[in-house]
């Protein structure tokens, strides 16, 4: 197993374990048992994906698998850090300052991530030939890649510059606009290219 992947494997059993003695710590808190299932979900859909279709193996597929991996690698890191400041918080080895401080850093550097996914994702090479594209890869991607790099940039400024309040009450709605955009931007490229209407040129 190589060094990337003995990474990939640690992180998400470190989520999964610290995010589980949370929720038996306080069972009534559902989000905490949603936090130990997310990054092994993801990891299994991007392996699901990448096991199943065929274009995985034409040019660029690699490069995008590697991406996605390393955001499972990414978020499963920062949750089993949040989880494991909360567990040394509850056994009182840490203050709830140092909590809300590591809250601000991951914040920070959940955009700083943002920010490089959106200009790599702007970048990224299609898995398919251009004929057998079901949407518009280049604009999609391009489309994608501003939208997070711009939120990224806003959530490194949020979580650096304003009251904690403050930063805890806006970066969801953030986050919720980058997720939700990027896929309609991606589902009206599928229709539209369903419907015979391609771009002229690519």
């Amino acid at each position: 197993m190589s060094g990337f992947r003995r990474a990939l494997v640690a992180s998400v059993a470190l989520a999964f374990v610290t995010s589980l003695a949370s929720w038996v710590l306080d069972p009534s808190d559902p989000g905490e048992l949603l936090l130990a299932v997310l990054p092994g979900a993801y990891w299994a859909v991007v392996e699901a994906i990448a096991r199943s279709r065929e274009r995985w193996a034409l040019h660029g597929a690699p490069e995008s698998r590697r991406l996605l991996e390393a955001t499972v690698v990414f978020v499963a890191t920062m949750i089993a850090l949040g989880q494991a400041a909360e567990l040394a918080w509850r056994a009182g080895l840490v203050s709830p300052g140092g909590v809300w401080g590591l809250a601000r850093m991951r914040g920070a550097l959940l955009g700083g991530w943002i920010v490089l996914v959106g200009d790599r994702l702007a970048k990224l090479p299609s898995p398919w030939r251009l004929r057998d594209e079901p949407f518009d890869w280049q604009r999609v991607h391009g489309f994608t890649g501003r939208l997070w790099t711009a939120i990224g940039t806003l959530l490194v400024l949020l979580w650096t510059t304003t009251p904690l309040p403050t930063a805890r009450h806006l970066a969801p709605w953030l986050l919720g606009m980058a997720l939700v955009a990027a896929p309609a931007r991606k589902l009206t490229s599928v229709f539209l290219y369903s419907t015979g209407r391609r771009p002229v040129s690519p």
